[in-house]
C-alpha cells in the first residue's frame, strides 16, 4: 500500500478527526480557564480598598480580602491572619447585638395602668404627638386583636393609617416597631428570614431576623410589621411562622436558621436555631386592590382582621408622654379582661343561633380556633371602653360572614333576606351594622 493509500484509509481520516476534537477542547478549555482568572482577578481589584497614610501613599491593610502594600498586590508574609474581628461569626450582625446589649432587659410596668387607660392615652399620644387620629372603637379592636392573636391583618382603603397605627404603638410603648416591606418575589423562607452565602461564609441575616433575635433580648412588646403583605402570597413565605405560632407550648416554637450550630454563633443561637419570642406580634397590612393576592382562610382563621376603611375626624389633644408595660403585664391584662368580662349566655346564644343558620343555609361554619378568639377578642374590647355587641358584630362580619364570598353565590343572594332578619331579630334593628352590610356586599356581588 503506497503513502497515499495510507494517508486517505478510513483509519487515517478518523484518527485525523479525534486529534483535531481533541484539540478544539484543549483550546476551549484553555480559554475557559483564562476568562474564569480573568475575573477572579477582576473580582479582587474591584473588592480592595487602598487605605493612604498621612502622606497620600498606600499602606498596608486588608480590605476585602487583598493586601496592597506600596502598590503591590501580593500579600505580606509579616501580615497576621484574623485582623477582621468578626472572623468566624457566621452571624456578625447578631453577634454585635449581644456584644452591645446585656443578655436580657426587663421593663417596668407603670403604675395603675388599665386596659381602658392604655387605650385613651395611646390615643391621645397618637393625635397630640404624632398627628394620627382615630377613633376609640379602632384602638380598643387594636388591642383586642393583640389579646386574641400573635397575627393581625390591618386592610382597607390606601391613607387610612394602616403602617401608622402600629408603628405609633410601638413608639408610645418605647418599643420600636420593625417595618418590613414584603417584596412581590417572595416565595419561600429564605426570602424573609436570609441565607448562606458560600463565597463570604456567612449567612444573609434578613431585617426580620435581626428584629426577631432583638426582641428576645427583652420582655417588651415587640411588633414587626409585614408592609403590603399581600403583595406576594403570605401563605408561602410566612408558612413557617403561621405553623409555629398553632404549638401550644412556646417553648417548642424554634425559628431554624442554620442547620447545625458553630461555637462562635450568637448567644440564644443554639444548634442554628433560635426561640420564636412570645413578645412578638406581627402585623400584616394588606391593600386590596388588583395588584395583589387574596389571604387564604389559613391566614384569615388564624389571624386578628381589622378593617380601616376610613380616617377618623381629627379632635384637640395635647402631646403627652408614652406608657411603659412589660409583655407579661399586658397579658396579664388581657386575661384579666377575659374573666372579669366572659362573654354572657345571651351573647354565646347570639353567636350559636348566626351559626347554625350558616351551616344550614350555606354549608359554612367557624372552628374552635375562631370561637376561641370570639372569647378572648370580645371581653377586652369591652375592658377598652367598648360595646360587646360592637365587638360581636366586628369578629362576625371580619372573620365569619367573609366565608360567604366563598359560597354559591346564587344560595346567597336567594337567602340573604332571611339572613338579615335574622340578624335584626338576634342584635336588634340595627344592632349589627357591619354583618348587615358584609350580607348585602356579598348578595350583590353574586
Amino acid at each position: 500500500m503506497g503513502l497515499e493509500e495510507i494517508l486517505t484509509s478510513p483509519i487515517a481520516i478518523s484518527v485525523y478527526i479525534i486529534v483535531i476534537l481533541a484539540g478544539a477542547v484543549i483550546l476551549s478549555l484553555t480559554f475557559l480557564f483564562m476568562d474564569v482568572s480573568r475575573r477572579k482577578t477582576r473580582y479582587v481589584e474591584t473588592k480592595t480598598t487602598v487605605i493612604l497614610d498621612a502622606a497620600g501613599k498606600p499602606t498596608n491593610a486588608v480590605i476585602g480580602g487583598a493586601l496592597l502594600a506600596s502598590g503591590s498586590k501580593k500579600k505580606s508574609k509579616k501580615e497576621p491572619e484574623g485582623n477582621d474581628p468578626t472572623k468566624g461569626e457566621r452571624f456578625p450582625s447578631l453577634c454585635l447585638f449581644d456584644k452591645n446589649h446585656p443578655d436580657f432587659e426587663a421593663v417596668t410596668t407603670d403604675s395603675g395602668v388599665t386596659l381602658e387607660s392604655l387605650t385613651d392615652a395611646f390615643r391621645q399620644y397618637a393625635a397630640g404627638t404624632k398627628g394620627l387620629y382615630y377613633t376609640k372603637s379602632t384602638i380598643a379592636a387594636f388591642l383586642a386583636g393583640l389579646s386574641c392573636s400573635h397575627t393581625m391583618i390591618l386592610q382597607g382603603m390606601s391613607g387610612t393609617g394602616k403602617t401608622s397605627l402600629p408603628v405609633a404603638f410601638g413608639e408610645f410603648l418605647a418599643s420600636s416597631t420593625e417595618v418590613v416591606p414584603v417584596q412581590p418575589t417572595w416565595k419561600e423562607r429564605s426570602d424573609i428570614l436570609g441565607y448562606y452565602n458560600e463565597f463570604t461564609g456567612r449567612y444573609s441575616e434578613s431585617q426580620l431576623l435581626k428584629a426577631l433575635y432583638g426582641a428576645g433580648g427583652t420582655d417588651a412588646p415587640k411588633i414587626i410589621v409585614l408592609d403590603e403583605a399581600n403583595i406576594a402570597r403570605i401563605e408561602y413565605y410566612f408558612a413557617e411562622f403561621l405553623s409555629l405560632l398553632e404549638l401550644p407550648d412556646p417553648s417548642t416554637r424554634k425559628v431554624i436558621v442554620a442547620p447545625s450550630g458553630m461555637s462562635m454563633d450568637p448567644k440564644r443561637m443554639s444548634g442554628g436555631q433560635i426561640l420564636l419570642p412570645t413578645n412578638v406580634y406581627f402585623i400584616m397590612t394588606a391593600n386590596n386592590d388588583d395588584s395583589t393576592f387574596a389571604f387564604s382562610d389559613k391566614v384569615y382563621d388564624r389571624a386578628s382582621v381589622i378593617d380601616l376603611d376610613n380616617r377618623a375626624e381629627p379632635f384637640e389633644a395635647e402631646p403627652r408622654p408614652g406608657v411603659r408595660i412589660s409583655q407579661p403585664d399586658l397579658e396579664a391584662l388581657f386575661d384579666e379582661a377575659c374573666q372579669r368580662y366572659a362573654l354572657t349566655a345571651r351573647d354565646q346564644r347570639r353567636i350559636a343561633t348566626i351559626d347554625k343558620f350558616l351551616r344550614q343555609a350555606f354549608e359554612i361554619s367557624f372552628g374552635n380556633r375562631v370561637l376561641q378568639q370570639i372569647r378572648r377578642y370580645v371581653p377586652v374590647y369591652a375592658a377598652c371602653g367598648g360595646d360587646p355587641s360592637e365587638a360581636i358584630d366586628q369578629v362576625l362580619s371580619r372573620k365569619v360572614l367573609r366565608k360567604l364570598g366563598a359560597a354559591n353565590p346564587v344560595m346567597v343572594r336567594s337567602r340573604a333576606g332571611e339572613l338579615l332578619s335574622l340578624l335584626s331579630s338576634v342584635f336588634g334593628e340595627g344592632g349589627a351594622p357591619l354583618c348587615e352590610a358584609a350580607v348585602r356586599r356579598y348578595a350583590d356581588n353574586g
